[in-house]
C-alpha cells in the first residue's frame, strides 16, 4: 500500500508556518525538550561554552579526531555520557533555503515564522514542538535534521508538490512497498538525504510546513566523557565520521562533524547521563579495553585513580605514529598505567594485532 498522503486534500502538515514580526524565541527551551525526549534518562541540561578543540591525529591522517573541551558546570564522574544537541551545517541550511525557494522566491533565512501546531496532522513520529517562533535559520539548523535518509512517506509527501509527471510518478513509487527496493538503493544504500533527493527531482517545490513534515526531527547525541569529573569543564574525544557509499560517494557524520568543527567561543547544551562503567577502588588494579575513540571513558578513569594506582590499558590503533590517541599524555602522567598498544596496519606486517 501507499506509504505517503494519496493526494493534496488527504494531506496535512503537523504545523502551519505564518511570517510574523513577533520577536523569535530563546531556543534553550526547544533545545531542553529535544534533549528530554532524545534521553529521557539524562540530567537537565547545562550551558557550554567551547573552551578548546585541538586534533589528535596527524594532520596527513585520513581521519580527523579531536579532543574537545567544554567550559560548564554540568556535574558528572567518571565513566559518564555528555548527550548534546548537534546543529546542520551551514551548508546543507543553503541547500534547503535553495530547495524551499523554488515556491517562494523571496524567502530569507532571518524571517520569523510563527508555527502553530495543527489537528488531523499524519505521518509524523513523536517529535518535541516546535518554538512558537522562530527564524527560518533556527528551525533548519536546529530543529529538523537536513542529513539523515528520509522515510518513505516522506517521498509521498514530496511527489505531492512535484511538477513534473515522471518525478512525481517515481517519488510514488519510491514511497510504496512497490518500489522498496529501489528505495534500498537509491536512499538507503547511498544514504541520501531528503535534501540529495529533492535535488535529484527539482520539479519538486514543497512549502515549508511540508518539508518540515517531511524531514524527521534532529536527535541528541551521546558521547563518552573523556575528563574525570565535572563542575568546571567537561571533555571528549570526538571521531569525524566518514565513509563511501556503494556507488562512492563520500558522506560524513552530521554530529562528528558539528562538534570537529566548533571553535572556542561557541555556545552549546550539554546534559549527562549515567555511564555503565563504575570505578573499582584505587587499590584494585583496573584492566581497561578501549581502542580508537573508544578510549575516552579509559582515560576519564585513569586520570580519576589516584597516582601510582595500577592500570593495564589495552588501546588500538590503525598507524603506530598518526591515530595513537594520548600516546604522550598516558607515558608522562600516570606512573601506574602501562599501556598494551595494537597496530592493525604496522608498517611490519608480522607486528600487526587487533582489539576486539
Amino acid at each position: 500500500g501507499d506509504e505517503g498522503p494519496a493526494s493534496g486534500e488527504a494531506y496535512a502538515p503537523g504545523y502551519a508556518s505564518t511570517k510574523t514580526d513577533a520577536p523569535a524565541d530563546g531556543g534553550d527551551g526547544y533545545d531542553g525538550a529535544a534533549l528530554a525526549l532524545g534521553c529521557f534518562d539524562a540530567s537537565p541540561p547545562a550551558a557550554a561554552t567551547l573552551e578548546a578543540t585541538a586534533r589528535l591525529t596527524a594532520d596527513d591522517w585520513w581521519q580527523e579526531v579531536r579532543h574537545v573541551t567544554f567550559a560548564t558546570a554540568a556535574a558528572y564522574g567518571a565513566g559518564d555520557v555528555a548527550v548534546v544537541l548537534p546543529r546542520n551545517a551551514d551548508a546543507d541550511v543553503g541547500r534547503a533555503l535553495a530547495i524551499l525557494r523554488r515556491r517562494d522566491a523571496a524567502l530569507d533565512l532571518d524571517e520569523t515564522f510563527a508555527f502553530a501546531p495543527r489537528r488531523g496532522s499524519q505521518f509524523r513520529p513523536p517529535r518535541p514542538p516546535l518554538p512558537g517562533a522562530a527564524t527560518l535559520r533556527r528551525v533548519l539548523s536546529a530543529c529538523r535534521d537536513l542529513g539523515a535518509p528520509p522515510r518513505p512517506e516522506a517521498l509521498g509527501i514530496m511527489a505531492l508538490f512535484a511538477s513534473d509527471a515522471e518525478q512525481r510518478d517515481k517519488l510514488v513509487e519510491l514511497a510504496t512497498a512497490k518500489g522498496r527496493n529501489l528505495f534500498r538503493e537509491y536512499v538507503r544504500s547511498e544514504r541520501r538525504s531528503l535534501l540529495d533527493v529533492l535535488e535529484d527531482f527539482d520539479s519538486a517545490a514543497p512549502p515549508l510546513d511540508a518539508l518540515l513534515d517531511a524531514l524527521d526531527w534532529l536527535r541528541p547525541r551521546q558521547y563518552s566523557i573523556a575528563s574525570p569529573r565535572g563542575g568546571e569543564s567537561l571533555e571528549l574525544c570526538v571521531a569525524r565520521a566518514r565513509y563511501d557509499t556503494p556507488l562512492g560517494q563520500r558522506r560524513f557524520g552530521l554530529a562528528s562533524s558539528w562538534l570537529c568543527g566548533l571553535r572556542p567561543g561557541a555556545r552549546a547544551l550539554v546534559a549527562v547521563k549515567r555511564g555503565a562503567f563504575a570505578a573499582p577502588p584505587d587499590a584494585a588494579p583496573l584492566v581497561f579495553v578501549g581502542p580508537g575513540t573508544g578510549v575516552a571513558p579509559a582515560r576519564a578513569m585513569i586520570a580519576a585513580r589516584a597516582p601510582g594506582a595500577r592500570t593495564l590499558l589495552f588501546f588500538g590503533c590503525r598507524d603506530e605514529t598518526k591515530d595513537r590517541l594520548y600516546a604522550d599524555e598516558f607515558a608522562e602522567k600516570y606512573p601506574g598505567l602501562d599501556v598494551d598498544v595494537s597496530v592493525s596496519r604496522h608498517a611490519e606486517p608480522a607486528r600487526r594485532r587487533r582489539v576486539t
